[in-house]
């Protein structure tokens, strides 16, 4: 009955649907490095519905020609909102596609190419990855985002903040796309400072904001142990509150 109660949910607002009267705009962005958000299998941006917050309509920045402005939300119509990013280079787990999820979303793919960063006794500059989304107040009056990090190997400590929260965590590698199950591990990160070096986790939730422009940045701590932004999503602060306040938040974020 729970996923009876959950799909409705998500139909009643939108969520993974191509629906032009979808209620809850989404907007989701992936960085393609081997790393298709759809394509995969046949589907296309209509039906592949991929994310912590199922959505369709991914703006991916190989299959979309690397679209930076009026990004798509997840009913194929143009958002407000722009994008544009900051990495020393790009890089991925695995030179293949990985396909698609046994539950037939993207989210493997997604979490696989990534910006890549971090420090080294060369000094490279930058040795952060960041994305910045702008014209945020044309689509939404408050939001909340959410980020994905990725690493080709597991145990690297880093950071990734909004400027305002910031979240400590070490990354789960090639686990992550590897499970038994033949799904993503998408694990939450929550902890606030550095006891979260202890504790693997690819994906963060920033919420209550309002800004018409905010930057989240990824830091990896130590040299030569480099990782990064891998892909966002943006959803209106109601609907992040409405399905927490039901419990169905997490039925949507998918934990090891």
């Amino acid at each position: 009955m729970k996923s009876v109660q959950t799909a409705s949910l998500l139909l009643a607002l939108g969520l993974g649907t191509s629906s032009a009267s979808a209620a809850a705009v989404v907007v989701s962005w992936n960085l393609n490095n081997w790393s298709d958000s759809y394509g995969q299998g046949g589907t296309n941006q209509a039906t592949a519905v991929s994310g912590v917050i199922p959505a369709a309509y991914w703006n991916d920045t190989f299959l979309d020609g690397d679209i930076t402005t009026d990004l798509l939300d997840n009913t194929g119509s143009a958002s407000t909102l722009d994008i544009s990013r900051t990495s020393f280079n790009t890089w991925r787990y695995t030179d293949s596609h990985v396909g698609l999820d046994t539950d037939g979303s993207h989210n493997r793919e997604i979490l696989n190419g990534y910006l890549s960063a971090g420090p080294a006794a060369w000094n490279p500059d930058p040795t952060y990855s960041a994305v910045t989304v702008s014209d945020l107040n044309g689509t939404y009056s408050s939001y909340s985002i959410v980020v994905y990090v990725s690493s080709d190997a597991a145990d690297r400590e880093f950071t990734v903040t909004d400027g305002i929260t910031t979240y400590y965590a070490k990354t789960l590698g090639p686990a992550a796309i590897t499970d038994a199950s033949g799904n993503a591990v998408l694990t939450e990160g929550t902890t606030t400072d550095a006891s979260g070096y202890g504790t693997a986790a690819n994906y963060f939730v920033f919420e209550g904001l309002s800004a018409d422009s905010m930057t989240v940045t990824a830091q990896f701590r130590d040299d030569d142990e480099w990782g990064g932004i891998s892909a966002v999503q943006i959803v209106p602060e109601p609907t992040v509150a409405f399905l927490g306040g039901l419990g169905l938040l997490g039925l949507l974020r998918r934990r090891r």
